[in-house]
């Protein structure tokens, strides 16, 4: 184990977010909310790939919106149909 994650493990803090992981999370099929992004690769209504610290993730649906965005975290809202995350 890495001493950030023995350190976060000893405060009980949240690995995602003491050690920058990112932190994705959906509600039903028409919001996702990014937590610690890098950068937006591609952006239309029907495909949205975001740049992960190691990662992209690639959001494919109807209707996609940036509905909110800053520094570290993003919303995107629509119909959601397919989430895949590419090395």
């Amino acid at each position: 184990m890495k001493i950030k994650e023995k350190i976060a493990s000893a405060m009980n803090a949240p690995k995602d977010l003491f050690l920058g992981e990112t932190k994705t999370t959906i509600f039903s099929n028409n919001e996702l909310l990014i937590e610690n992004y890098k950068g937006i690769l591609e952006y239309s209504d029907d495909i949205i790939k975001i740049k992960l610290k190691e990662k992209e993730v690639i959001l494919t649906g109807d209707s996609l919106e940036i509905n909110e965005m800053t520094d570290d975290m993003i919303t995107i809202t629509g119909t959601i149909k397919n989430l895949e995350y590419m090395e």
